[in-house]
């Protein structure tokens, strides 16, 4: 491997690691969002929930399962296992694809609770090779580029698939669709995890610069979450928010372009269209607290920028009630203001923190960790919506009240975190300059 090292050379192996990595996780998206277009009509089980409600949130059950025990998986994951686990974990997902398209429409939930622990530990998988390097923020900002873009990519995919007239010559109902958007990304996605788990070691020179990002044991991850708890607690309730608020946009976008005027049967590429300005756009923000040098001041930098996100989301309502912007920049403002705080706690808060305070481990766990329990944010939301629904409320007014409570917290976790900072630096006093 060194000498293929040597022959690549560093810059090769950067490019490698960020475009697999993109990649990977872009197609893995094909595997879990095309189901979003399905309308899912009537009630699940006669219980007053609706039956797409009731899916999205059974595979977030199954999805938050899998997170947790990605805190242990991901973190202890040796680098030359990455790829056979990618394998396995796409495997289950094809399994449960092939299920939803078999099983009774009220039995769609078993099968997307298969699906969701299937991909849960995808992204630690892939995080894991691009993390305690010296570029890491720009890997994994690329990296965060993916879930933005896929997501709209994928459901305009799925939305052409059921369009098509192969699909309907092949695939008996509508419910094969996911299935058959997931084939398409089959192949990409095995060259690029085949290539992601071939990255190599960060270098000494990465060492000493962000610490040696080991495999964790019970002991060191126990001790990673007691002596970072007054980071962890209010950083872990702003990321609830922005995974609720993040999930129900992803999962009821359709319906919010509907209400908001945005004609989807014009605009075939509606979901595209936003998403990747929205990616554009927050990776261009992000890059403003990525290239401040010292750990220190990065971190504070990234909370200034996570409570200004809070605080164009919460505007764009105003804009769009005061008729003075159209529904699809309401949309595109709504995402910024909320993707910018969720690619900054993806690609530096861990980052820099474990930098800054040289805790033996490695930023994983603390990201799996908070997915596992940001992701029981839309579990608990998206039910509650709906009882809104049955109220005579929409799902536009339910996403609002999410947008609200999400800049209330999210200023005062932010904060909170900016003051709270300077107490984290090492002993010595010195800011590690990367």
């Amino acid at each position: 491997m060194s000498g293929l090292r040597k022959a690549i050379g560093s810059h090769g192996w950067t490019c490698a690691a960020v475009v697999s990595a993109f990649v990977t996780y872009y197609c893995m998206y094909a595997f879990r969002k095309p189901f979003a277009v399905l309308k899912f009509e009537g009630e699940w089980f006669g219980s007053g929930i609706d039956l797409k409600s009731a899916a999205v949130v059974s595979q977030l059950i199954g999805y938050v399962t899998a997170k947790f025990l990605g805190t242990w998986v991901c973190s202890s994951l040796r680098r030359e296992d990455i790829w056979r686990a990618l394998v396995i974990c796409i495997g289950v997902a094809l399994i449960s694809l092939v299920l939803l398209g078999v099983l009774p429409a009220n039995w769609a939930f078993a099968a997307m609770i298969l699906n969701g622990l299937s991909l849960g530990m995808v992204w630690g998988m892939v995080m894991r090779p691009l993390e305690g390097r010296g570029q890491s923020e720009l890997l994994l900002a690329g990296l965060c580029c993916s879930f933005i873009i896929a997501s709209g990519d994928v459901k305009s995919t799925g939305q052409w698939v059921l369009d098509s007239s192969w699909f309907a010559s092949i695939f008996a109902g509508e419910a094969w669709m996911p299935l058959a958007t997931a084939l398409i990304y089959l192949g990409p996605f095995s060259i690029a995890a085949f290539v992601l788990g071939r990255i190599p070691a960060p270098t000494a020179e990465d060492i000493n610069r962000r610490s040696d990002r080991v495999s964790m044991e019970r002991e060191e991850r126990m001790r990673f979450v007691r002596e970072l708890f007054w980071i962890l607690l209010p950083m872990a309730a702003t990321y609830l928010m922005l995974t609720a608020f993040r999930d129900y946009r992803d999962n009821f976008q359709g319906e919010l372009f509907e209400a908001v005027g945005v004609d989807l049967e014009e605009n075939k590429q509606a979901f595209s269209q936003s998403e990747r300005v929205v990616a554009f756009a927050t990776v261009a923000l992000v890059s403003l607290a990525i290239v401040v040098r010292r750990h220190l001041l990065a971190l504070r930098v990234s909370m200034i920028l996570m409570m200004a996100g809070a605080a164009v989301a919460v505007g764009a309502i105003f804009l769009r009630k005061a008729g003075a912007i159209d529904g699809m920049t309401w949309m595109v403002l709504s995402g910024v203001g909320t993707y910018l705080s969720y690619i900054l706690v993806h690609c530096l808060l861990f980052e820099r923190l474990v930098a800054l305070t040289r805790m033996p481990g490695n930023s994983v766990f603390a990201m799996m960790l908070f997915d596992g329990i940001a992701y029981l944010g839309p579990i608990m939301v998206i039910p509650l919506s709906d009882i809104m629904l049955r109220d005579g409320g929409s799902r536009l007014e339910a996403f609002d009240v999410i947008t609200w409570v999400l800049g209330g917290i999210s200023v005062a976790s932010c904060l909170w975190v900016f003051l709270t900072l300077p107490r984290y630096q090492p002993v010595t006093g010195i800011d590690v300059v990367d």
